[in-house]
């Protein structure tokens, strides 16, 4: 299969809404859904209408690539479980997953940089990485608790929370965060089920 033939399938639901973008060759095609609570009845329609724009069908995805959060617990269980089901009805698709984090870095194109979340109570999530590899994380109740302050801070540019805690947070938009591929590790037919959310959320 030629690298101008290959469809591949971005989501993201950990930032209080559901992203997704879909590329088939240099064609890029992407769309938003922000309120959570629309995300349920909205995510098909959507991911549906951004294949369409490509000529493509939901059975014509051969790689799906989905974030694990930290994020909201509803949006990260109904994306990842979106990827699973869409593997249990083509086992042939190609299944990829990445924290949140390791796209931010990505796309922030930074292999030193300490990535940020906020939560609902507004502390940060965040992941140190060092040569772009994460070398440790946890969560600060206020910016003045994060680690390694001379490093770059990275957040997306949908969360609000993060960038009012630390304004000078690189803001990079998840939408063009998603389709860095090598932020993502394949997880082979047998490991699908170890796709699992990170949550920042308690239920």
């Amino acid at each position: 299969m030629s690298e101008n033939s290959v469809l591949r399938l971005y989501c993201d639901a950990s930032e209080r809404r559901f992203s997704a973008v879909a590329t088939l060759g240099d064609q890029r095609v992407s769309g938003e859904i922000a309120s959570p609570k629309r995300t349920m009845e909205d995510m098909f329609p959507l991911i549906v209408s951004l294949l369409e724009k490509l000529e493509r069908k939901l059975a014509d995805v051969d790689e799906i690539y989905v974030t694990t959060g930290p994020g909201a617990n509803t949006g990260l269980r109904m994306a990842i479980t979106f990827a699973r089901v869409l593997f249990a009805l083509k086992p042939q698709l190609a299944v990829y997953g990445a924290s949140t984090e390791d796209v931010l870095r990505a796309g922030a194109g930074l292999d030193d940089a300490v990535t940020l979340i906020s939560d609902r109570h507004r502390a940060l999530f965040y992941a140190v990485f060092k040569g772009g590899v994460k070398v440790a994380y946890g969560r600060a109740e206020t910016p003045d608790q994060l680690p390694e302050p001379t490093l770059p801070r990275v957040a997306a540019r949908e969360d609000e929370g993060a960038l009012a805690a630390v304004p000078e947070a690189r803001a990079v938009s998840i939408l063009e965060a998603l389709p860095h591929a090598e932020a993502y590790r394949c997880y082979t037919p047998d490991e699908v089920d170890k796709l699992v959310p990170i949550y920042s959320e308690k239920v």
